[in-house]
């Protein structure tokens, strides 16, 4: 009976192995790019670099996490800047195709989450993906705020609701405390593949393995024959006979409840397939009449007959009917049609010319651009140097210019400073004195850059010490054989490097200007 139910059993295995290799050759049309998504992309339109899914290339064992972290954001448009954005959505509108998300890299801002590196923490999900470098910005907009942790427990040690985080296994919990897990059933073609071929794989071992204990069996069979047959030649061994009979028969019926069992249990997953199949198929059926109920409303007011097949012949008769009683038709309207599409055809052309020149205008201004920021760069690269040769002689350190965000010519102007002796500090951590020699260093790293005629100071040396004084002093005092300095001041040491010095007091409530050529 065990063997009977063996191979019972190797029969169930193949017809689910049968099942599982239609499954593999079957393509399933999962994951589909949306139309509208689609017929951008058709359009091979310039400054249009593809969608989210198709820029990133995530190792296998963090597919399930990036995948999840994206959520609605695998289909979204890269975009080169805000113009082609609001082309294509125009167009989309034009066109009532549908809607799509674009990212314009000139307009979004990447977001970075900031955490402590600790045990079961990978990393930010932009950091896992490699992309080209073009689309950076883009991708660390839809990633860089999400945390890849192992699995709950890691994510619940570092606080719910505290960062965006999702685990190995798929499970999401967001900023604002909700958490979304379970178990993941991934419908990519690619993924269903693989999963029927480790299934195929396993109930093939499984069927070996049955197979070689009938084998087993079978011999142990005979060899237990052939001891019965001796034992039933004896007298005393006819009551262990019949034991060993209503043994055999009841573990006959007990085979025969457990293959009942199986068969019920194999019935039970076939219904849960289909169950599953007709789930699936419910909702691509809402899906396309939510797309149905969008085009209705395209079309206002709709009024719908609720009748069969022989009622709507009856209405299309009377509607008929309804049309002839209307009587002769105008046969001028095909003139009129043809002289209406001659202005379309005239118009389109004039359109089409009009697209063109919007082309070569955006293509000039992209130009235009890319002239700005190379001429800015160059500027700032040799302001920031001169103003490191200038602050170097100054005080003996280093110092630089930097733009808060190098992508973003109008963000502010990053000034860092490290006087001899010192750390690297940003101008706001300085001390007065500190901060006025680092003002003089880029005043005149301006200077040299596009010089001026004359310059007038007005107590520059109010917060300096005597020896950084006579240092601002013997700059000056270099820097006014091609420049004229008008310097206010009360410090000695400034004074005593000037050409002329003109001295102001007051005498009964007058001003009196007293002047010193100073000698050379």
């Amino acid at each position: 009976d065990k063997i009977n139910a063996n191979k019972n059993e190797i029969q169930r295995l193949e017809r689910l192995i049968d099942k599982l290799r239609d499954l593999e050759k079957r393509e399933e049309k999962v994951g589909e790019i949306p139309r509208s998504v689609k017929v951008i992309l058709g359009l091979n339109l310039k400054g249009v670099l593809g969608i989210v899914r198709q820029l990133i290339k995530a190792p296998e064992k963090y597919e399930v996490a990036i995948e999840v972290a994206l959520a609605n954001h695998l289909n979204d448009v890269v975009v080169e800047n805000d113009e082609v954005a609001s082309y294509c959505i125009n167009f989309l509108k034009r066109e009532k195709i549908g809607r799509a998300t674009f990212l314009p890299l000139n307009k979004i801002k990447p977001r970075k989450v900031k955490f402590e590196q600790r045990k079961g923490v990978i990393g930010r999900a932009s950091e896992l993906v490699k992309c080209d470098q073009k689309v950076l910005p883009a991708i660390e907009f839809v990633l860089g705020d999400t945390l890849v942790v192992e699995d709950l427990d890691i994510a619940r040690a570092i606080g719910i609701g505290k960062f965006r985080m999702v685990t190995l296994d798929g499970d999401l919990i967001e900023r604002s405390g909700a958490m979304t897990g379970g178990y993941l059933i991934r419908t990519h073609p690619k993924l269903l593949k693989e999963m029927a071929k480790d299934e195929i794989q396993e109930y093939l071992q499984l069927k070996q393995k049955l197979e070689s204990e009938i084998k087993s069996l079978e011999a142990e069979i005979k060899e237990m024959e052939k001891k019965l047959r001796e034992i039933s030649k004896r007298e005393e061994a006819k009551e262990a006979i019949d034991l060993e009979k209503l043994r055999i028969d009841s573990e006959r019926k007990l085979d025969k409840l457990r293959e009942e069992r199986r068969r019920l249990y194999e019935k039970r997953l076939s219904l849960q397939t289909e169950l599953n199949k007709l789930k699936i198929q419910k909702a691509k059926v809402e899906a396309e009449l939510e797309n149905v109920k969008i085009e209705v409303l395209q079309y206002g007011e709709v009024e719908y007959i609720e009748k069969g097949i022989k009622a709507l012949e009856n209405e299309i008769k009377k509607t008929f009917e309804e049309l002839t009683s209307l009587g002769p038709v105008n046969f001028k309207a095909i003139e009129q049609f043809e002289k209406f599409k001659e202005e379309f055809e005239e118009y389109k052309k004039k359109y089409e010319k009009i697209l063109e020149e919007k082309k070569a205008v955006l293509e000039m201004i992209e130009k235009i651009e890319e002239k700005r920021r190379e001429v800015f760069y160059k500027c700032l690269k040799e302001v920031s140097e001169k103003f490191n040769e200038i602050f170097h002689q100054m005080t003996g350190g280093n110092a630089s210019l930097e733009l808060e965000d190098p992508m973003d010519l109008e963000s502010g102007l990053k000034i860092q400073a490290n006087p001899g002796g010192k750390m690297l500090l940003n101008i706001d951590a300085m001390s007065g004195g500190e901060k006025t020699l680092t003002a003089l260093a880029f005043l005149f790293a301006i200077q040299k850059y596009r010089p001026a005629p004359f310059y007038i100071l007005d107590e520059i040396d109010a917060a300096l010490d005597k020896e950084n004084s006579k240092k601002v002093a013997e700059l000056i005092k270099a820097l006014s054989k091609e420049a004229q300095f008008i310097v206010i001041t009360h410090n000695d040491e400034t004074i005593k490097y000037g050409d002329v010095v003109y001295g102001v007091t007051m005498e009964d409530g007058e001003s009196k200007i007293l002047s010193l050529e100073m000698p050379k």
